[in-house]
């Protein structure tokens, strides 16, 4: 079967262009046939995975970080074929969360192997409105994180997300929300409110360190509001997921979420800032199994 590789070029850096003369030697391999496709502007691989179904490609492979990921599955979404559709995913880029999840390796030469072997799991997927999510979705602090850190692009991938944790700390907001999860209503002022499907978000913190892929679940993490200090004092835990012993931090494992503000809610999803309808009434759900993973 003839893969499609749509590949963005900005991803890593410029790395994914790099490594374009790379992936055309490899992707010659009659075992690895492929036909390879530059994204050339956001949401390109929207159309390109789309383009590429109606064609009748049923494997794709995502050349990128977590965004080109998420552009991808949307184009998968979207055409009606996605039950047909295996994806699989070279990670190159300054997040790939989804991929750290997974226990996908950012080795080209292991990353081909799986690809290779076409080990297939059947994953979970968020919707929040018309927009799906592979690994997380969140309303609050880390989404304004995600847009600094959007914003921020000519830095290298660690260091930007360094940079846009620092730069949102020194204007510092909470907002006041209803949350009803699975029929149980909370209403309090957050500083953040993270859904995960995935364990890892914002470039290594476990934020969600007990999400899995395919439990049917999703992982809504709260956050409440709080000073400055304390938010410096509990940071490092997120790295490794230890802060769920903190009072001020809440976990439940849901299918059905709705986030009501007096206020439009900085959202981000898959890392990207996605264009809602509505940004004070959100509603997020999960599809059980709804993607094909070629995994390790």
């Amino acid at each position: 079967m003839t893969m499609l590789v749509i590949v963005n070029p900005m991803a890593g850096g410029g790395k994914a262009l790099r490594l374009l003369p790379e992936l055309r030697s490899r992707f010659s391999d009659p075992n690895m046939s492929a036909k390879i496709l530059i994204s050339e502007y956001h949401r390109h691989a929207v159309k390109l995975a789309e383009d590429g179904i109606a064609e009748g490609f049923r494997q794709i492979v995502s050349v990128g970080g977590d965004g080109t990921l998420h552009e991808i599955v949307e184009g998968i979404m979207s055409s009606g074929k996605s039950a047909e559709v295996l994806l699989g995913v070279i990670p190159i880029g300054g997040g790939n969360d989804f991929c750290r999840s997974l226990g996908i390796t950012f080795n080209l030469k292991q990353n081909l192997e799986i690809l290779k072997q076409g080990k297939v799991r059947q994953l979970d997927l968020g919707k929040v409105q018309n927009t799906h999510f592979v690994n997380s979705m969140g309303a609050g602090f880390d989404a304004v994180i995600a847009r600094k850190a959007e914003r921020a692009r000519y830095l290298p991938g660690r260091i930007r997300y360094i940079f846009a944790i620092l730069s949102s700390l020194l204007h510092l907001k909470s907002y006041h929300v209803r949350i009803e999860s699975d029929g149980e209503i909370r209403v309090l002022k957050a500083l953040m409110i993270s859904i995960g499907n995935g364990s890892f978000c914002g470039r290594g913190f476990k934020l969600c360190p007990h999400a899995e892929q395919d439990d049917g679940k999703l992982d809504l993490c709260i956050v409440e509001a709080l000073p400055l200090n304390k938010i410096l004092f509990a940071l490092p835990s997120v790295m490794k997921g230890t802060h769920l012993r903190f009072s001020f931090v809440s976990l439940r494992q849901v299918r059905h979420i709705q986030i009501v503000s007096p206020s439009d809610l900085p959202i981000y999803c898959d890392g990207e800032l996605p264009d809602l309808n509505d940004k004070r009434r959100i509603e997020i759900s999960i599809i059980p199994k709804g993607l094909k993973m070629i995994c390790p």
